[in-house]
């Protein structure tokens, strides 16, 4: 029937998450909600380190299976609110409405620390993996949905660059360290 065709395409095939596309939709309207009801949504980005490594050395049936199993660890990991989707190759956005950005940064620390644990079984070898991920929420300044998920890419590129397998928080980068009064100061001088 058509729905379920139309249920099909809002699906990875692969995972079963919902595609970027599909997420998207989520996005606007609890970004929109947010917006309205002052309530907090924070958004993940979750990358696999060093995932081309394992297509490589051991194939694309096992790239497969690791990502599929990353997919129910993640599904597992949320909560029924929050939204799913994989983002593209092995990155996975995962929204969390109601939820501040300390809180998401607590979910991802668990995840991360269950993923590192979990041995991934491919024939004869046992892999461990590492992630990086990037967290944001919605800000004074987030103006749009699209920009509540580029800030937590932007945090998760921070987290690659600073050496991979750790979280970072988009206020750590976004806003940097507090200036204390009289370097303001100094730094409002530069600008006049």
């Amino acid at each position: 029937a058509q729905w379920q065709l139309q249920e099909i395409a809002r699906r990875d095939s692969l995972t079963g998450l919902l595609t970027q596309r599909s997420f998207h939709d989520f996005l606007s309207k609890e970004f929109e909600s947010s917006r309205r009801t002052r309530r907090p949504l924070s958004c993940a980005m979750v990358d696999l380190d060093f995932f081309k490594r394992i297509n490589d050395i051991h194939g694309h049936p096992a790239g497969d299976h690791v990502l599929r199993t990353t997919a129910d660890m993640l599904l597992k990991s949320c909560r029924a609110s929050d939204v799913v989707c994989r983002y593209g190759g092995e990155e996975f956005c995962i929204l969390f409405p109601d939820t501040s950005e300390e809180n998401a940064v607590r979910w991802a620390e668990r995840f991360r620390a269950e993923l590192n644990a979990a041995p991934f079984v491919l024939g004869t070898t046992s892999l461990f993996l590492t992630c990086s991920i990037g967290i944001s929420q919605v800000y004074e300044d987030t103006l749009t949905p699209e920009q509540l998920v580029d800030q937590a890419d932007q945090a998760l590129l921070c987290a690659k660059r600073a050496g991979r397998d750790r979280v970072v928080r988009y206020y750590e980068i976004g806003f940097g360290e507090e200036l204390n009064p009289a370097e303001k100061n100094q730094q409002s001088d530069l600008f006049e």
